[in-house]
């Protein structure tokens, strides 16, 4: 069965079909990508309100340059599955509503997919791997240490408690206005030490991602 992959979480605009032998086993047909870096440039990182009204322009152009590469039409695809979260909301909406949209007219079923699954379940895209096995994400909030023990069974072993770990140091380094910076070597300044206490700590407030 082809089944179409639509991603939006972020600024990339993707689509992908993909060809399913079996459960758990597949084969990638094609595989399509949008990406905003010229727009974003300028800002030093995502803005999310252009990341999803680019979407509403590239989205569609790139689904049909994914079906175009699969040498397949939207009628042949047997399902479609679309990133739900987590990620930019504005960005999800996007994709997930061209998704429904397709859903709602052509009959097809449709499943949304946690993003960091995907990035768990990924590498067995492309190589045969047996469970349980250990899959670091290093994604857009945070990065994480997973043993996959199953599809749908996941324990997370441990995770920074802000950013995903080249995060401060990319947008920190501007801000040195040193030749050192701009080359990408190292720059000591003193940071502030964070005093956590307590297990519920919200993530992503404070730390060295905010402090810098």
């Amino acid at each position: 069965m082809l089944i179409l992959g639509i991603e939006s979480s972020c600024d990339d605009a993707a689509a992908a079909i993909i060809e399913t032998t079996r459960p758990g086993v597949a084969a990638i047909r094609s595989s399509t990508v949008a990406n905003q870096d010229d727009i974003h440039r300028a800002y030093g990182g995502i803005v999310p309100e252009l990341a999803s009204r680019n979407h509403v322009v590239t989205l569609l152009p790139v689904i049909e340059r994914a079906l175009g590469a699969a040498g397949c039409a939207l009628g042949d695809v047997g399902g479609i599955a679309v990133t739900r979260g987590p990620g930019l909301v504005g960005s999800l909406l996007v994709g997930l509503m061209c998704a429904k949209g397709l859903a709602q007219a052509t009959g097809l079923p449709i499943v949304g997919v946690n993003h960091l699954e995907g990035h768990l379940l990924a590498p067995m895209l492309e190589h045969e791997l047996a469970m349980p096995y250990l899959a670091l994400v290093v994604s857009g909030g945070h990065t994480a240490l997973f043993v996959v023990e199953d599809f749908g069974r996941y324990r997370r072993l441990g995770s920074t408690r802000d950013h995903r770990r080249p995060f401060p140091q990319r947008k920190s380094a501007p801000c040195q206005n040193s030749a050192r910076a701009r080359e990408g070597r190292s720059v000591r300044f003193q940071l502030q030490r964070r005093q956590d206490r307590g297990r519920n700590v919200p993530r992503k407030r404070g730390g060295r991602g905010n402090l810098a």
